[in-house]
This record gives C-alpha cells, sequence and structure tokens, in this order.
C-alpha cells in the first residue's frame, strides 16, 4: 500500500472509532474492548446464550491497569467447569507487562463444550513470583469470548472492574461466566 493510502486508511480508523456509536473509545483507564460478533440484540438481558454450538475455545483478555507485573512473575488463566479444570495457560514469566499493557491468551477446550454449560463455567486468574509467593501488587481487568464450533463469537465475561492481584491483595480472583 502506497504511503497516502496508509494515512488515508489510518485517519479513516480514526474517524469511526470518534464516530461509530457503541465504540466505547472511553472506556475507563483506556481499556480496548474484545468484539463479538452476535448482534446487540441478541445479548439482551434473558437472551439465550447461543442457540446451537460448542464452545471451541475460550480467548481471555488481561489488561493491565495502573500497578505493573514484574517480569519474575508469571499468571495463570484456568477455567473451570463445576470445580472440574478444563483448560489452563501459563504466561509472562520474563516479561514485564507495564501500565496498558494487553495480553491475550487462548483457551482451546478439548473437548468442545456446549453452549449451555458456559454458566457451570468460571475463570481463574493467578499471579506468582518464583517462590510461589504473591509477589507485588498487579492491577488486572478480565473480559472473555466463546469461540463457537459454527465460527460464531459470543461475550462470557464483560470487562470486570479492576482488582488487584498479589501484594497484600489475593494473589488468585475468579469470575462466573455470564454469556450475554
Amino acid at each position: 500500500m502506497p504511503p497516502s493510502s496508509m494515512t488515508d486508511l489510518a485517519v479513516a480508523l480514526c474517524i469511526c472509532a470518534v464516530a461509530v456509536p457503541g465504540c466505547n473509545r472511553n472506556r475507563a483507564a483506556g481499556q480496548r474492548a474484545m468484539a463479538t460478533n452476535e448482534p446487540a440484540a441478541d445479548r439482551g438481558p434473558g437472551a439465550p446464550v447461543a442457540a446451537a454450538g460448542m464452545i471451541s475455545r475460550v480467548s481471555v483478555a488481561l489488561h493491565t491497569g495502573t500497578d505493573a507485573k514484574d517480569s519474575a512473575e508469571s499468571v495463570t488463566v484456568r477455567l473451570f467447569r463445576g470445580n472440574d479444570p478444563v483448560a489452563e495457560q501459563t504466561l509472562g514469566a520474563g516479561e514485564a507487562w507495564g501500565p496498558g499493557a494487553f495480553r491475550a491468551v487462548e483457551l482451546p477446550l478439548e473437548p468442545a463444550l456446549p453452549a449451555s454449560a458456559a454458566r457451570e463455567m468460571r475463570l481463574e486468574v493467578s499471579k506468582a513470583d518464583p517462590a510461589g509467593g504473591p509477589g507485588r501488587p498487579w492491577g488486572v481487568q478480565v473480559e472473555a469470548l466463546g469461540q463457537l464450533s459454527d465460527g460464531r463469537v459470543i461475550r462470557l465475561l464483560e470487562p470486570t472492574s479492576g482488582v488487584q492481584i498479589g501484594g497484600d491483595n489475593p494473589f488468585r480472583r475468579a469470575w462466573i461466566l455470564s454469556p450475554g
């Protein structure tokens, strides 16, 4: 693409970000929300979870707040159905996540779970230093999407309010998924 076309594209994207309703560009702490392809009308209160399909993967976004994660610390994201772990991923060891950092993690579900089971699931995020201790406080917001086997995407967890993990705070936080 020629440089002038790149500039035009960048300007067009900026205009869309300002003009499109529901863009949420003014979210708290500059949070970037993950998207969903489900029509808004289908996500209202009491709306059924995607009528068909199996959840084959859960995408989790971690938005670092004002308290950074140290490079020596690792973050573990776990997904439970009831008390049974169904997926887990550890990330961030050797990486400092400064204020405003964004990380995404994919949790494949094998076997896939029915979309109706989403309300039975809990997402847990924990952080530990190399010795297994809580480390320094880390501020984070979390959100999650589910990819259905038929290609649709459903929101499983709205962006949470900011929480502190580690330090004098709990080293583990959990949220019940509430698809909508």
